[in-house]
């Protein structure tokens, strides 16, 4: 079984390093392809790193994030689904519809909470890899936090 691929983009370099100190990603068989730090060059290096996951920050300079997530699935091969996981400062509801519409992974606020980081990264190896978990699991999880 292959790793997952992961592209961070916060434009925080001291988050960026916090992910990559603070999370055990091999425990998750999981990698960390490439960082951005600004929601242009994310999309730029989602095309060229063809990652599994991809962690985005809202707020960023020249595009932001939902935007940035827009456009990576906008162009993105059909036959190899990115997993969007939404990071953000921002407790704003419009944040959050507007993700529901994108359809990304997860929805989470900042500061991160390691162990509920952890289940959404193994949650979504898990779908990566064929071993999905029945939907009533998911929601439950979700709703938990």
């Amino acid at each position: 079984m292959n790793n997952c691929r992961v592209l961070l983009a916060d434009d925080e370099a001291a988050i960026l390093e916090g992910y990559k100190l603070l999370f055990d990603w091999e425990k998750y068989q999981c990698e960390i392809a490439g960082t951005a730090m600004d929601g242009q060059e994310a999309v730029e290096k989602a095309r060229e790193l063809k990652p599994d996951i991809v962690i985005m920050d809202i707020n960023l300079p020249k595009l932001n994030g939902l935007e940035a997530i827009r456009a990576i699935q906008d162009t993105a091969p059909g036959d190899h689904p990115i997993y969007m996981i939404v990071v953000t400062g921002y407790d704003e509801f419009s944040y959050c519809q507007e993700a529901l519409r994108l359809r990304v992974s997860d929805f989470l606020l900042k500061p991160i909470d390691f162990d509920v980081f952890g289940e959404v990264i193994q949650g979504i190896v898990q779908k990566s890899n064929g071993e999905s978990k029945p939907a009533a699991w998911y929601l439950s999880e979700t709703l938990k936090r």
